[in-house]
């Protein structure tokens, strides 16, 4: 997904689990803007906040082995783990967490979501072919 936030603090880009839990995925910034995964296999917190009025892509795998946060095409983190993330009857929720709350301040273009983790040369290909193409306008 490409975003560009207009404000800091805590903002949900992706929520599929409850407010407060880590029943199933979520990535945020939180908080003031660090990035933030979550997931029932794991997660981490990176020191660094994304930049304002900006494009930044986004890209997190999962391949029942590691879990990868993709920063403009380039790892940012990794966790090793194991097993099937846990599958919640919850919408997905784009921008905000599952109780409405948490809003993302700015735009997103270019969210996808994929049954199976993608590649870094995939996610490549996809941040270039995204809505609008990699020259973004700001």
């Amino acid at each position: 997904a490409w975003v560009k936030p207009a404000g800091a603090g805590s903002m949900r880009i992706l929520d599929k689990g409850r407010a407060g839990s880590n029943d199933a995925y979520m990535v945020d910034t939180h908080p003031e803007g660090n990035l933030r995964v979550i997931t029932s296999r794991g997660g981490f917190s990176k020191d660094l906040t994304l930049p304002l009025n900006a494009w930044s892509h986004l890209a997190l795998t999962y391949d029942n082995a590691a879990l990868t946060l993709y920063l403009n095409g380039t790892v940012l983190d990794q966790v090793k783990t194991t097993g099937p993330l846990t599958v919640t009857d919850l919408p997905l929720h784009i921008g905000a967490d599952s109780g409405g709350g948490s809003r993302f301040t700015g735009v997103m273009d270019g969210v996808m979501l994929w049954n199976r983790a993608l590649t870094v040369e995939e996610i490549g290909r996809y941040m270039l072919d995204a809505p609008g193409g990699a020259g973004r306008q700001n």
